[in-house]
C-alpha cells in the first residue's frame, strides 16, 4: 500500500514546481523559525554560526510576517520605533571625542554601530512576529525550555572539561587576517569555558555554548522561568520530576561559574515569585519556593561549592572596573553628547592605574574594556544618550509596571519574572541576541489577549505615522538645521597635539633607580607651573589654560600628548608650543634641582664616612681597643665610602635632558560639536515632530485615530465624508475618491452599523457601485471570502453600534476599516449647502470625538 502523505502534503503544479505553500503550512508549525534557532543552537555553537542563524531566523520571520494581511504590535510601540529611529544618530557622532577615552579616528566604529543595531532588529522582528501569529505561551515556553537545557548541559560541560578546545567549520574557512580580532575569533571558536587567571589561580568559568561567562549566567537567568514554566508547573508527574532534577543538577555550574549577578538575580526571583504567592493566597507555590530555597541552601553548605562563593567574594572582582566604567560613560554622556550619546563604545586612555598602561604578552587584561560595555544600562546610556536611554528603559518599564496591575495566570508570572531578570540585570550584563530575544517574547505574551489595552494592528500606527509625516520631516529638517547653525555660527574650536619624548632618567635622590613615570610628568604639565607660565604668555587665566589643555600618553611608551584647544589656529598652535616648552623647561629644572640635591646629600654623606674613619683610629690608638675590632669597623666604613663614592660620580654625570619634542605640531578643527548639535537636533526634532501629530494637533484635524471597542479591538478610521448627492458632479468625484480609498482594503461586503438614513444610504451606493455584498447577504459573502468595510453616521456613539460590531465579529468577519459620514443631504430633493461637499482624507480627516472616547 503507497501511502498518501506526500501527495497530501505538497503538489507539482504544472509547470513541474512544488506547492511549497503547502509542505509548509504541513510540517513547519507556527513559530518554527524560532524553534529551529533555539532547539538547534548546539548544532549553530559547533558550526560557528550561532549569531548569524539569529539574523537568518529573523529574515525566515520577516518573509513570514511580509505574507501577513493583519500584523499586530504591543502597546507603546511607537516609543520603541522612537528609540529605533535614535539610534540612526549614531553615524553623526561615532567619531566625536569622549573625554578619557583614545582621541583617535577609528572607521571601526561604524562597525560597532551596524552590529549593535542588529540586536534591535532581531528584537523588532521577533516582537512582531510572535503578536502577529498570536503563538501561544505554552508553545513558546517548550521552545526555550529547549534552551534552557542546553545552556545547563554546556554549563556541565564547561565544568567537566573546561579546557576543551576544538575548531568550528567557520573558523576554518575564514582567513586568518579576520581570525587575528579578539572579538571574531571568541564568536567562532568554541570553548567550553571561558579561561580566567584570578584569586591565586587559572579559573575555568563555564560559559557554553557561548562566548563569555556572563552570558551564560544571563541565559540561564533569562530562560529559567521559561523551564520552570514548561516542565515543573504543568506536564505528566514524570515531566515535573525530571524538570526539578534538572533544576537541582544546575546549581553546580552555577556555582562554578563564579557570577554573583546570577546569584543576585536568582535570590530577586525567588522573592518575586514567593511574594506573588503570598498576595495571591498560593501556599503550594509559597512552599515550593521556600523548599527550593532551603535545598540549593543545603547542597551548597553541604559540598565544596561553599569555598567557591566564599573566594569568590573574598578574593579578586570586578567591582572597582564596573564601577569606573560606569562612571565614566554616565560623564561623558552627561558632559559632551547628553541628547544622542556617541554612536559606539570607546577605548579608554591607558587604565584607571596609569595613562600610559596598556596590555602586553605578560599582562594581557591590562586594558580596561571598552566604555558603554559592562551592561546594557551603560552601553545605551553612551551610545545612544541619555535621550535613548529614557526611551529603552521607559519602554520595558512600562510593559513590566501596566502588566503587574493585571496580574492574574501561571503565564503572566512566567513574563513577568522574564521582565525583571532583564531590568534587574540590565546595569551588569551587556548585549547579546540569546537574551534579547526571550525579552520579546515575554513582551508579546504579556500584550496577547489583552484586549483593547494589549497587541494592536500596525495599520493604526501606519495611519497614525501618515497623519504626522508632514510634521515629523518638516520639525526633523529643523532640527538638522538649527543644531547646524548652532554648530557653525558659534566660534570655531581648533586642536593643536605636540608629542614629547620622555628619556628614562634616574630622579629619585632616595632611590635612584626609580623611572620617571608618565603620570608624574603628566602632572606636571597639568601643575601650575606649567599652566601659569602658559597663561603669562598668552594673556589667558590659568583656570582657562587648565581647561584647554589635555594630557595623553601612547600605550606602553614613553610618548606624550599635549593638545591645547582655542578657537584659532595660530592660538592652538602657540598654547601646544608654549606648553610643551613649559614642561621641558620645568622638567629641566626639577631634575637639575634634584641632582644638585642629591650630589650635596651624597657629598656631605662621604664628608661624615671620612670624618668617621678618622675619629676610629684615633680612638683605637689612644684607648686601646683591640686591634681586631678596629679593622673591622674601618673596613666597613671604607666600603661604604667607596660605595657613596660611586654613587656621588653617577649622580654628578646624571643627565638632566627633560626630553625632546619629536615631529612638528598639528592642528585640526574641531567639529565635534557641530556633529553632536546636528544630531541632537535631528534626534529632538523627529521627537517633537511625532508629539506634535499625535498629541498637540487638534483632533478634529488627525487622521487614522483607531476607535476602540471591546470586541473588535481597534477599528481603523478610513474618512469622514458629507452626505453624497448624485446629481452634482462634484460629488460623484468625491464618491469616486471614496470608491477608490475602500477598494485598496480589498472588502467583500459593506455594510451599515446603524439605521440612520445618512449610513444605509452611503453603504448602499458603495456596495452598488463597487460590486460588494450589502445586508445579511452581504455578511454572509464577507464571512466566507474576506471582511468588510463598515459605514457609520458620525451622530452614532460606537457603544450604541455595539450589537452590530458584535454580530460582525461572531460572524468572523474581520472590519477593514470604518467610514463616517455627516448627516445633512442623503438625497437630491435636499438643500444644497454652500459649502461644496467632499471627502476628507489624507493627513486633515477629522476625527468624531465621541466616539474615541
Amino acid at each position: 500500500m503507497v501511502s498518501a502523505t506526500p501527495a497530501a502534503a505538497f503538489t507539482v503544479h504544472p509547470n513541474g514546481r512544488w506547492d511549497l505553500v503547502r509542505l509548509r503550512q504541513r510540517y513547519l508549525k507556527p513559530g518554527w523559525p524560532l524553534a529551529a534557532l533555539f532547539t538547534g543552537y548546539p548544532l549553530w555553537w559547533a558550526l560557528g554560526v550561532s549569531e548569524l542563524m539569529f539574523l537568518v531566523a529573523t529574515a525566515l520571520m520577516a518573509l513570514e510576517l511580509a505574507r501577513r494581511r493583519q500584523i499586530l504590535v504591543p502597546a507603546l510601540f511607537g516609543v520603541w520605533v522612537l528609540f529605533f529611529l535614535w539610534t540612526f544618530t549614531g553615524p553623526l557622532v561615532a567619531q566625536v571625542a569622549a573625554p578619557g577615552t583614545v582621541p583617535d579616528v577609528q572607521l571601526s566604529r561604524y562597525f560597532t554601530w551596524a552590529y549593535r543595531m542588529t540586536f534591535f532588529v532581531v528584537a523588532t522582528v521577533a516582537l512582531v512576529y510572535v503578536c502577529s501569529l498570536r503563538l501561544t505561551a505554552r508553545r513558546l515556553a517548550r521552545i526555550l525550555s529547549v534552551m534552557f537545557l542546553v545552556v545547563v548541559a554546556g554549563g556541565w560541560l564547561g565544568v567537566v572539561a573546561p579546557r576543551l578546545s576544538f575548531p568550528s567549520v567557520t573558523e576554518l574557512l575564514l582567513p586568518h587576517r579576520l581570525l587575528s580580532v579578539p572579538f571574531i575569533y571568541d564568536q567562532v571558536h568554541p570553548t567550553p569555558a571561558e579561561l580566567q587567571d584570578y584569586l591565586g589561580r587559572s579559573n575555568a568559568r563555564p560559559s557554553a555554548p557561548f562566548s563569555y561567562a556572563n552570558v551564560w549566567g544571563d541565559n540561564y537567568a533569562t530562560l529559567l522561568p521559561f523551564f520552570v514554566r514548561a516542565w515543573v508547573t504543568e506536564g505528566s508527574l514524570r515531566r515535573r520530576v525530571v524538570g526539578s532534577l534538572v533544576l537541582l543538577v544546575s546549581v553546580v555550574p552555577v556555582v562554578y561559574s563564579l557570577n554573583r549577578g546570577l546569584w543576585a538575580v536568582l535570590i530577586v526571583l525567588a522573592f518575586f515569585v514567593a511574594v506573588r504567592g503570598l498576595v495571591a493566597g498560593r501556599v503550594r507555590m509559597l512552599a515550593g519556593v521556600l523548599a527550593v530555597v532551603v535545598l540549593v541552601t543545603g547542597l551548597v553548605l553541604a559540598t565544596p561549592l561553599q569555598g567557591k562563593i566564599e573566594a569568590k567574594f573574598t578574593g579578586h572582582n570586578s567591582n572597582e572596573g564596573r564601577t569606573n566604567l560606569s562612571s565614566l560613560a554616565l560623564v561623558d554622556a552627561a558632559k559632551t553628547s547628553p541628547v544622542v550619546g556617541f554612536g559606539a563604545t570607546r577605548r579608554v586612555q591607558g587604565s584607571f592605574q596609569s595613562i600610559a598602561q596598556g596590555a602586553t604578552a605578560s599582562c594581557p587584561h591590562c586594558t580596561p574594556p571598552a566604555v558603554g560595555t559592562q551592561g546594557w544600562l551603560w552601553t545605551v546610556i553612551f551610545a545612544y544618550g541619555l535621550g535613548g536611554a529614557l526611551l529603552f528603559v521607559g519602554f520595558f518599564v512600562y510593559q513590566f509596571g501596566r502588566n503587574v496591575a493585571r496580574w492574574r495566570t501561571a503565564d503572566d508570572t512566567m513574563n513577568l519574572a522574564v521582565l525583571l531578570v532583564f531590568l534587574f540585570t540590565m546595569p551588569v550584563y551587556g548585549f547579546d541576541y540569546s537574551t534579547l530575544v526571550p525579552v520579546m517574547v515575554a513582551v508579546a505574551l504579556l500584550n496577547l489577549g489583552r484586549g483593547s489595552g494589549g497587541a494592536t494592528s500596525l495599520r493604526a500606527y501606519r495611519s497614525l505615522l501618515t497623519g504626522c509625516c508632514r510634521s515629523m520631516l518638516a520639525l526633523l529638517l529643523a532640527g538638522v538645521a538649527v543644531g547646524g547653525a548652532v554648530g557653525l555660527l558659534s566660534k570655531p574650536t581648533f586642536q593643536a597635539t605636540a608629542t614629547v619624548e620622555i628619556p628614562l632618567n634616574h630622579v629619585d635622590p632616595g632611590d635612584v633607580g626609580r623611572l620617571l613615570t608618565m603620570d608624574e610628568v603628566a602632572q606636571v604639565a597639568k601643575g601650575t607651573l606649567v599652566t601659569g607660565s602658559v597663561a603669562r604668555s598668552v594673556g589667558e587665566s590659568q583656570a582657562q589654560v587648565a581647561r584647554s589643555l589635555t594630557v595623553s600618553a601612547l600605550p606602553n611608551t614613553r610618548i606624550l600628548n599635549l593638545t591645547y584647544t582655542d578657537h584659532s589656529i595660530t592660538g592652538a598652535r602657540t598654547g601646544a608650543t608654549l606648553a610643551v616648552r613649559a614642561l621641558l623647561a620645568q622638567q629641566r629644572r626639577q631634575l637639575s634641582l634634584q641632582r644638585s640635591r642629591e650630589v650635596q646629600l651624597l657629598s656631605q654623606r662621604g664628608d661624615n664616612l671620612a670624618a668617621s674613619v678618622l675619629e676610629v683610629r684615633s680612638k683605637a690608638r689612644h684607648a686601646g681597643r683591640s686591634a681586631a675590632l678596629s679593622a673591622m669597623q674601618l673596613r666597613d666604613l671604607k666600603a661604604e665610602s667607596a660605595h657613596v663614592t660611586t654613587e656621588l660620580v653617577r649622580a654628578e654625570t646624571a643627565s638632566v635632558d627633560p626630553g625632546r619634542s619629536t615631529g612638528h605640531v598639528r592642528v585640526r578643527r574641531d567639529i565635534d560639536g557641530v556633529m553632536v548639535a546636528i544630531a541632537s537636533g535631528a534626534a529632538l526634532g523627529i521627537t517633537a515632530g511625532l508629539v506634535w501629530g499625535l498629541w498637540w494637533v487638534p483632533r478634529r484635524r488627525r487622521l487614522g485615530t483607531p476607535v476602540r471597542h471591546r470586541d473588535a479591538g481597534e477599528i481603523r478610521v478610513l474618512a469622514i465624508v458629507d452626505g453624497f448627492d448624485s446629481a452634482d458632479p462634484r460629488d460623484a468625484v468625491s464618491l469616486r475618491e471614496l470608491e477608490q480609498l475602500v477598494a485598496r482594503e480589498r472588502p467583500a461586503a459593506c455594510v451599515a452599523l446603524d439605521s440612520f438614513p445618512e449610513s444605509r444610504h452611503l453603504a448602499g451606493r458603495l456596495a452598488t457601485r463597487t460590486g460588494l455584498g450589502q445586508g445579511a447577504s452581504g455578511e454572509r459573502r464577507a464571512s466566507a471570502e474576506g471582511g468588510a468595510v463598515v459605514v457609520a453616521s458620525t451622530r452614532t456613539r460606537v457603544g450604541r453600534a455595539a450589537p452590530a460590531i458584535r454580530r460582525l465579529v461572531a460572524s468572523s468577519i474581520e472590519i477593514r476599516g470604518l467610514v463616517l459620514v455627516r448627516p445633512g443631504r442623503t438625497g437630491r430633493d435636499e438643500q444644497r449647502p454652500a459649502k461644496p461637499p467632499g471627502l476628507r482624507r489624507g493627513g486633515r480627516r477629522p476625527v468624531m470625538r465621541r466616539a474615541g472616547r
